[in-house]
C-alpha cells in the first residue's frame, strides 16, 4: 500500500555529504565539527557514523533507516498477525480500527514506548497501521458473510427461512371424551364414543420457523394403500400404508421426498430439519435422499421433545384438541354409526385448518428457543427433574443437628463424642450454650432439606439389555452416517441364516427345485431374502422321528 500522507519538508538525504563527514571523522575531525561543515544535523552524522562502523571507504552505504523509530519488533508483530489470523478463523475478525486499538493494548501491556498520539487517541497510529500492513502481505481486507452462532452451516439457517420440524402424532377413531352438561348431582355422565378400542393412523407433521404447516404425512394400517383413505384429506397429503399404523424406516424414504418436494430442498435451496431421534427417522435410504438434496437433519437428545420440538411445545396440544371435537361433531351428525379410518383424513384436515396457525407454529419455535436463536430461553427450574438423578447431597447441618438430639437423649456412643468434640473445638470462642439455646438453634435452622431432603432415585436394576442410549446428532454429516450404516450392517449380519432342507425323497427334491426355480417379484427380493433365512433346519436333530412314523400303505383321516 503507498503512502498517502505528504511531507512537510523539502529535506532530502545528502548522501555525499554524509560520506565525507564520516571520513572527516576518520581523520581526526569531531562529529560537530564534520556536521557544521558539511551542512547536517550532527545527531543524523552520528547516527550513520555508528552504522557505517570500520566499513572501508569503497564499502560504505549511506540509506535511510525506516526501522530506526519501529514500535514493535519483528516477533512482536509476529505475534499480532497469528493472532488477528487465528481470531479471524473463528470468526472474530479484527477491523482497522479492532486492530490498530489491539496494537495499542499490546504496547501498554508490554512497557514499549509509544508516540504520544498513541497515548492521546488511546489507539496506534494509521501510518503505523499501513506500514504494518505492508510488511505483512499474507494480510487481507476482505469484508465477511455473516455467520450464524446457532448454525454455520448456510446463512438462510440463521433468518430462519430454512428451519423445519417434523414428527408424527397418532390419531385413532375413538375420540377422547370432553366436559358436557348434565344434571346436578349425578355421580355418572355417559358419551358415546365410536369404539371401545380405537385404530391408529400415525400423521407425519411438518411446519417451517416462518409459521407455515406443510402438507402432512399419514400412515394407514393396511398392508396396501388406496386413495379412498384419503378423502377430503389436507391438499397435498401423501398416504402410505403401514400394518402396524406406526411410522417405518421403510416408509420414511417415501417421507423424506415428500419433504424435499413440499419444501423445494435442494444443494442450492439447502433446509435444516429439526427431528428426535427415533430409530425410524435415521434410515438410511432416507439419509442418503436428505444429503442429495441439501437437507440437513438434527435430531433431538431423547426425553426432551417436549420442551425442544416447536410440535411438542405449541401445536399438537390444540391440534388433538380440535381432533377430538371433529370427531364428536361427526358422531353427533351421525348417531349409530362407528368412525373408520376412512373418515379421519377428514377430521385431520379440520384440525389442522384450526390449530396449526402461523400464531401457535412460530410460538413453538419461539417457546423451544430455536428462532429467534436465545440460548438462556431455559432456567434452573426446568432442569429441577434431573437432580432425581444425582447422588444425595452430604449436609453439614445434618451433623450438628444429630448431635444436638443425641446431646438431649445423652447417647455416649463414640460417633456422639466424637460430633461432641469437633462442635466444641469450632465453638471455644463463643460462649457456652444453655438447652434453651440449644432449643432455640434446633428450632430455627432445621429445614425439611436438611432432615428429609429431596427425592432421589434409587440405583436401576437392568434385567435385559436395553435399547442403545440416543444422543443429539446432525445425521446428515458424513462420519456420522458411516457409523448408522456400518451399525446397520452389523444388525444384519447377526440375523441367523439357516441351509435349505435335505430330504432323500427324489418327490421332496422335485418340490424343492421347484421352490427354487420360482423367482421374487419385482421389488420383493429382501422379503424373499428373508423368508429364506427363516427357514428351520429340517432334520433329525431338530425334529426328531415319531415312535410311530407312518409306512407305506398306510391310511389316515385328514380334516
Amino acid at each position: 500500500m503507498p503512502r498517502l500522507k505528504k511531507k512537510k519538508t523539502d529535506r532530502v538525504l545528502n548522501t555525499d555529504a554524509i560520506k565525507s563527514a564520516i571520513l572527516a571523522i576518520r581523520s581526526g575531525s569531531s562529529i560537530r565539527k564534520a556536521a557544521k561543515d558539511n551542512g547536517i544535523d550532527k545527531e543524523t552524522l552520528r547516527k550513520h557514523y555508528k552504522n557505517v562502523g570500520e566499513t572501508n571507504e569503497e564499502t560504505i552505504v549511506i540509506s535511510q533507516n525506516y526501522g530506526w523509530n519501529k514500535i514493535f519488533t519483528k516477533e512482536q508483530e509476529d505475534i499480532l498477525v497469528n493472532y488477528i489470523l487465528k481470531c479471524c478463523e473463528m470468526g472474530y475478525g479484527f477491523s482497522r480500527e479492532q486492530a490498530r486499538k489491539l496494537a495499542y493494548e499490546m504496547a501498554v501491556k508490554n512497557d514499549i514506548k509509544i508516540p504520544d498520539n498513541w497515548k492521546k487517541s488511546t489507539t496506534a497510529g494509521i501510518e503505523w497501521y499501513k506500514g504494518f500492513y505492508k510488511r505483512h502481505p499474507q494480510l487481507s481486507l476482505r469484508k465477511p458473510e455473516a455467520t450464524s452462532l446457532m448454525l454455520r452451516r448456510h446463512p438462510n439457517f440463521m433468518n430462519g427461512s430454512r428451519i423445519f420440524n417434523l414428527d408424527e402424532t397418532g390419531n385413532t377413531t375413538v375420540q377422547m371424551t370432553h366436559k358436557v352438561l348434565a344434571t346436578k348431582g349425578v355421580r355418572q355422565v355417559s358419551q358415546n364414543t365410536s369404539a371401545e378400542k380405537g385404530t391408529l393412523v400415525s400423521t407425519c407433521c411438518i411446519i417451517s420457523s416462518q409459521g407455515i404447516n406443510y402438507p402432512p404425512v399419514m400412515v394407514f394400517p393396511r398392508i396396501n394403500f388406496k386413495n379412498v383413505m384419503t378423502t377430503n384429506a389436507y391438499p397435498g397429503t401423501l398416504g402410505l400404508a403401514e400394518k402396524s399404523g406406526w411410522m417405518t424406516s421403510a416408509n420414511f424414504k417415501h417421507v423424506m421426498t415428500h419433504f424435499v418436494k413440499v419444501t423445494s430442498s435442494s444443494k442450492a435451496n439447502p433446509s435444516l430439519l429439526i427431528c428426535d431421534n427415533h430409530e425410524s427417522h435415521l434410515s438410511i435410504d432416507a439419509l442418503d435422499i436428505a444429503k442429495e438434496n441439501g437437507v440437513t437433519i438434527l435430531t433431538l437428545y431423547p426425553h426432551t421433545s417436549h420442551k425442544l420440538q416447536p410440535l411438542d411445545v405449541a401445536v399438537f396440544g390444540p391440534y388433538q384438541n380440535h381432533y377430538n371435537r371433529a370427531v364428536n361433531n361427526w358422531m353427533f351428525k351421525n348417531p349409530g354409526q362407528t368412525v373408520t379410518i376412512y373418515e379421519i383424513a377428514s377430521f385431520v384436515h379440520e384440525a389442522m385448518n384450526k390449530a396449526m396457525t402461523p400464531e401457535n407454529i412460530r410460538a413453538g419455535f419461539r417457546a423451544s428457543g430455536i428462532f429467534p436463536f436465545n440460548r438462556d430461553i431455559f432456567s434452573d427450574r426446568d432442569f429441577g427433574l434431573s437432580e432425581l438423578e444425582l447422588p444425595p447431597k452430604t449436609s453439614l447441618n445434618e451433623t450438628c443437628v444429630a448431635d444436638i438430639t443425641d446431646k438431649e437423649n445423652n447417647i455416649t456412643n463414640g460417633v456422639v463424642r466424637e460430633t461432641a468434640a469437633n462442635i466444641q473445638a469450632e465453638n471455644e470462642a463463643s460462649p457456652p450454650q444453655t438447652p434453651a439455646s440449644l432449643e432455640n438453634i434446633k428450632k430455627k435452622n432445621i429445614t425439611p432439606e436438611e432432615y428429609r431432603g429431596y427425592p432421589k432415585a434409587r440405583a436401576r436394576k437392568t434385567v435385559r439389555k436395553g435399547r442403545k442410549k440416543g444422543n443429539t446428532i446432525i445425521a446428515t454429516d458424513t462420519p456420522v452416517k458411516k457409523e448408522l450404516e456400518e451399525a446397520f450392517k452389523k444388525k444384519r449380519s447377526k440375523k441367523p441364516k439357516h441351509p435349505r432342507p435335505q430330504s432323500s425323497s427324489s418327490e421332496d427334491d422335485e418340490q424343492i427345485s421347484v421352490h427354487s426355480d420360482t423367482s421374487c417379484a419385482e421389488g420383493e427380493e429382501d422379503v424373499c431374502e428373508e423368508d429364506e433365512e427363516i427357514l428351520p433346519l429340517l432334520d433329525k436333530e431338530t425334529f426328531p422321528p415319531l415312535k410311530n412314523d407312518p409306512q407305506i400303505d398306510d391310511f389316515g383321516t385328514v380334516q
